[in-house]
């Protein structure tokens, strides 16, 4: 069974959500880390080694990382549906999101938290990723097509908190209020004492 350390409304979260998605026995390790405002520190309870979050343990192994957590745990249980398997002709394109999601996302969410002003580089990247998001959701209800899968989950973690961090479209907007539908998320927030915000 997979354990989770949590710390409540940091990258842990969308792991949490990932589980609840997934439908499989977890076990859940509430956990403090450090905080940008100086709150928290480190937790003798956390097994990550620089006392961090997302970190999981599947048995033995003690795994580490949003993106080596969003592939194992997807891949875990193909029964979930959220990742397309290795053979699949959208797998390269699902892998790509996922990487950008690390490389390029998560930056820009950053800047758009701090209201800087984005460097060329980082306005090349949200230009790019708005118009994935734009063809993804042209022709479909989920980034990947027909089924909601990590890759929604993923993004939309982040863009639930931080919706401007693209350019609001009508296409968007709609993705975001199924995302905030979910029930897995319902639970995820009451997990982490949030109920309905």
């Amino acid at each position: 069974m997979i354990t989770t350390y949590n710390a409540a409304m940091s990258r842990s979260t969308r792991v949490l959500w990932l589980l609840e998605e997934i439908g499989a026995p977890y076990a859940l390790v509430p956990v403090e880390i450090a905080r940008p405002d100086g709150s928290g520190g480190p937790d003798p309870a956390n097994p990550h080694p620089l006392g961090q979050v997302p970190c999981i343990r599947d048995g033995d192994e003690i795994i580490v990382e949003s993106l080596a957590i969003w592939l194992h745990l997807a891949d875990l249980h193909p029964e979930a549906r959220l990742a397309p398997p290795p053979g699949d002709p959208r797998r390269s394109e699902y892998m790509g999101w996922l990487g950008a999601a690390t490389a390029l996302f998560e930056p820009l969410v950053g800047e758009a938290a701090s209201g800087a002003p984005l460097e060329p580089r980082q306005a090349a990247a949200r230009e790019w990723l708005e118009s994935r998001f734009a063809a993804g959701l042209a022709r479909d209800p989920w980034l990947l097509g027909e089924a909601f899968t990590t890759v929604d989950l993923v993004y939309g973690s982040l863009m639930l908190v931080f919706p401007a961090v693209l350019t609001p479209t009508p296409a968007i907007a709609a993705w975001l209020e199924r995302l905030a539908a979910r029930p897995a998320l319902a639970r995820v927030r009451e997990k982490e004492g949030r109920g309905g915000g």
